[in-house]
């Protein structure tokens, strides 16, 4: 059995955003984007609208897509990797190495992300889907699209781009990538990217073992 749903065991946010899990393999996964504006000390995440406020930042921040309230929230590296915490206490946001082994208990990953994307009858949306989804794993993935350095916004309701906490490497300028997955509409596989750390995708968490 690929999942095993955890309908009583919902996790609470320092903002009291409750959260439904889902075991998938050995690890158990929030099914939900996190939407928290405070680190876990309760120290508040800043939210930056401004396009070139956002290009210049070094320190963790937060945003709606597009600047719109109730649209996904989008996090920069700095938040993932702030001291402080994101997620709810006994949780943390996965590294690599983490989100590899999702992929791979999920059948490798030219075939993870079809599992991956929520379903016909999930709270989430698609196009160019080509039927690409099945949500099989319960993982329930969004296309909640991403925010560039420069601040410009893009590919929602077509990408889901998640972070891990794995640094990759140097890049032009010095600006430092990280690692994380990204999940396209039109196709079945689960993507290993590395985005620039000032840039904005959606964070999931995994629970500690």
């Amino acid at each position: 059995m690929i999942m095993e749903e955890n309908e009583n065991n919902i996790i609470t946010d320092i903002d009291n955003n409750e959260y439904n899990t889902v075991v998938i393999g050995k690890q158990t996964w929030i099914k939900e984007n996190l939407n928290v504006t405070r680190y876990r000390n309760g120290d508040i995440i800043p939210e930056v609208r401004d396009y070139n406020e956002w290009s210049k930042l070094t320190t963790g921040v937060w945003c709606y897509y597009d600047n719109k309230p109730g649209s996904y929230q989008l996090y920069n590296w700095y938040a993932v990797n702030d001291s402080r915490g994101l997620a709810p206490l006994g949780w943390h946001i996965p590294c690599d190495d983490e989100w590899e082994d999702l992929v791979q208990f999920l059948g490798g990953s030219d075939v993870a992300g079809q599992k991956m994307k929520g379903g016909e009858f999930d709270f989430c949306f698609w196009i160019d889907n080509n039927n690409e989804k099945s949500n099989s794993s319960g993982f329930t993935g969004v296309a909640s699209g991403i925010r560039y350095e420069d601040g410009d916004f893009d590919f929602k309701f077509e990408v889901g781009h998640f972070w891990s906490t794995s640094e990759n490497e140097l890049i032009d300028n010095n600006i430092i990538t990280a690692y994380g997955r990204a999940l396209f509409g039109n196709s079945e596989k689960a993507f290993l990217s590395s985005k620039k750390i000032n840039c904005g995708l959606a964070i999931r968490c995994v629970k500690d073992q």
